[in-house]
């Protein structure tokens, strides 16, 4: 008999036309969705995974955010992963509340998830259910690697020669009525509509190709969708929204992308079938060399030469790992390269494994030897420092202990 038991919820947040503008976004084009997935056996509740969609989570809000889970579930911590689509289009919950208005945007915005993730994980009580596993893949061309040399130095564009992995990783859930729930990850960062404004210049709100290919897929299979970010510390969506662009344009793109990607998800090839998996879950501790970060996001430019400055501090970080059956999910806090992930996948012994990163808070990128060789964008937006691929390279290694166990 089957013991294993999953359920899928979802439910936007509820952004209201009066609530806005939050940070500096004014107009909702789509919406924001979070998505909770609850895992166990026999009518008992042992993990929850929630993905919502926003750009990057502090600690402070991951923690936040679990508490509402711990509440509903009555799960600890360390069995609840939150993790963030990274849309770029979406506001940050911000992390300095200097100004009163600061502290009443961010307790609006703060109400709004959590009443989403409230309905969202009691609709996956409701759908708590035995299932069966599936493994499936699927090719998608919509990634490129971002890292390009220029005459001043590696910078940010489409790198047809370097390395993208295409491949979109799917865990399918399949209930008693025939129909799967779904997790995908896939190596690119929604970012389609980075920084675009509508015709009124107004900064526009939405989940990207992400949040539209999963809505697109749930709305015409009544399933639920749960997008997870990738490797994609050196991906890019293979065409982006422009400022020179018309809005129109713009949209234009997005949603054309986003029914690539969800097209690509329905013809997902299956690989496997487990019916009855047992699931089990894990905490590998691993604390990365650090550097000092000289310059924030928007002053970093291209350049060819620069003198990486080591820390004496370390920072701590995790790899959190999720069995199901034959399948290993992994989630990080920071971002890793594409192809780094597939170093750290080839260490596994496990019949699937998936990477997400962004999970559980953000560390920024974590840089591999050649960026710092490039002095690519990577390695100057971090405070990673060299030798950190190493590290967690050899922590990855250890996920196979985990694996027999379980």
């Amino acid at each position: 008999m089957n013991n294993f038991q999953v359920g899928f919820g979802k439910e936007n947040v509820k952004i209201r036309e009066n609530d806005l503008p939050i940070r500096d976004f004014e107009v909702l084009l789509t919406d924001l969705t979070t998505r909770v997935v609850l895992f166990g056996n026999e009518k008992k509740i042992k993990f929850a995974l929630v993905s919502i969609s926003l750009t990057s989570i502090t600690t402070r809000d991951c923690n936040l955010f679990k508490k509402k889970v711990a509440d509903e579930t009555n799960l600890s911590f360390e069995h609840i992963w939150i993790c963030a689509t990274h849309t770029f289009s979406a506001p940050h919950l911000k992390q300095s509340l200097k100004t009163k208005q600061d502290q009443k945007k961010y307790q609006l915005f703060l109400s709004l998830i959590y009443a989403s993730i409230e309905v969202a994980t009691k609709r996956a009580e409701s759908d708590f259910q035995r299932v069966k596993v599936s493994y499936k893949t699927s090719n998608c061309f919509l990634n490129v690697n971002r890292n390009v040399k220029t005459q001043n130095g590696y910078w940010l564009g489409r790198n047809f020669n370097g390395y993208s992995d295409h491949q979109i990783r799917i865990v399918g859930f399949e209930k008693s009525d025939g129909t799967s729930n779904l997790i995908f990850n896939y190596d690119i960062q929604p970012s389609v509509m980075d920084h675009i404004v509508n015709n009124e210049n107004k900064k526009i709100i939405t989940g990207d190709i992400f949040g539209i290919a999963a809505t697109s897929i749930e709305q015409k299979s009544s399933i639920v969708v749960v997008p997870l970010i990738g490797c994609a510390g050196d991906q890019s969506p293979i065409f982006k929204g422009q400022s020179d662009y018309t809005y129109e344009q713009n949209i234009t793109l997005l949603f054309a992308e986003a029914k690539v990607l969800s097209d690509a998800i329905d013809q997902a090839i299956v690989q496997f079938v487990d019916e009855k998996p047992k699931i089990s879950d894990f905490v590998i501790s691993v604390d990365l060399p650090a550097q000092i970060r000289q310059k924030d996001t928007f002053s970093i430019k291209p350049t060819l030469h620069y003198d990486f400055k080591k820390s004496n501090d370390l920072i701590h970080s995790h790899i959190y790992g999720l069995n199901i059956g034959k399948i290993t999910l992994l989630g990080t806090e920071a971002e890793l390269n594409s192809k780094y992930a597939d170093k750290c996948r080839n260490q596994i012994s496990s019949e699937a494994v998936l990477i997400s990163t962004m999970v559980n808070g953000g560390l920024k990128y974590l840089p591999e030897e050649d960026d710092f060789m490039h002095i690519s964008y990577q390695a100057m937006n971090s405070s990673i420092g060299q030798g950190a691929d190493k590290k967690m390279l050899s922590a990855f290694k250890k996920v196979n202990d985990y694996v027999r166990r379980g």
